[in-house]
């Protein structure tokens, strides 16, 4: 899976910014879903948010706040728009070579809080990985 610079990381406006709060407290928290954030998922988050990323962050917090982002981004962002999100989440879960069923089943939770059908985190998990 190919790791892109969306557009939606670096535009102002609300849309944008609810679109990059859920992707960064998806992406720790799907990256760490079995303790410590792996070093392949954590470049991952770097290449969307620059190094440090993962440095100062509460896993802990981010996860108990990630419904409640989740929900915004469905209230106020386009579907295309949440679809990408999410599809971007499914990049930081197989930034290691594969997802594990925990980070699936968090996707999944996630996707579902964010109205994106659970169909597209299947569909792009289960693409075959390209190289870049």
């Amino acid at each position: 899976m190919s790791l892109m610079s969306p557009s939606y990381l670096t535009e102002p406006g609300e849309v944008p910014e609810l679109m990059r709060r859920l992707l960064l407290a998806g992406g720790v928290v799907v990256a760490a879903a079995h303790g410590d954030v792996e070093a392949k998922e954590k470049a991952a988050l770097e290449k969307f948010f620059g190094p440090g990323t993962c440095d100062r962050l509460n896993v802990k917090a981010l996860e108990t706040d990630l419904e409640r982002r989740a929900g915004e981004v469905k209230e106020k962002v386009p579907a295309l728009k949440r679809q990408q999100v999410v599809r971007d989440l499914c990049v930081v879960a197989l930034a290691d070579g594969h997802a594990s069923d925990v980070e699936r089943e968090l996707l999944l939770r996630i996707a579902g809080w964010a109205g994106v059908e659970a169909a597209l985190v299947e569909k792009t998990l289960a693409a075959p990985a390209r190289l870049d």
